[in-house]
């Protein structure tokens, strides 16, 4: 069994294996999938480098991320989640368009043109409750 000094080396060697493979990739386009705190934006900052700070895009699903990478990466590519850099695709090929903010707002709203309100859907939503289901709606 390896002690915790052991794993963390072992962590950190297979971090720089996977970095390395990603920054000497060929490809044009590249996908980071990996959880908080694992160096994302380090990563990304070496594929800037790479380029020779040339811009670029990168997306994520997480807001608060995308401010950490502005900052972290010096607005040299532009950061946005994937539903503002759709939204701004949206925008540029139809123009103006309104949107509903959220999901659960649009998921309301459908439920009553369907004649099945739900009972406090954002809150269940919000929470991941399971249980958000049809037995919840209003009666």
């Amino acid at each position: 069994m390896m002690t915790r000094d052991e794993l963390k080396a072992k962590q950190q060697e297979e971090r720089q294996r996977c970095l390395s493979a990603l920054l000497e990739s060929p490809a044009r386009k590249k996908i980071v999938v990996s959880g908080p705190g694992t160096g994302k934006t380090f990563a990304f900052g070496g594929l800037l480098k790479r380029n020779g700070g040339a811009g670029g895009l990168v997306m994520t699903f997480i807001n608060r991320l995308v401010d950490a990478m502005r900052q972290e990466l010096g607005g040299l590519p532009e950061v946005k989640t994937f539903h503002a850099f759709c939204k701004k695709i949206l925008h540029q090929q139809v123009g103006p368009v309104r949107l509903v903010p959220y999901l659960t707002k649009v998921i309301e709203k459908d439920a009553v043109i369907l004649g099945q309100p739900l009972r406090n859907f954002e809150g269940k939503f919000q929470d991941l409750h399971e249980d958000a289901s049809l037995r919840n709606r209003e009666k």
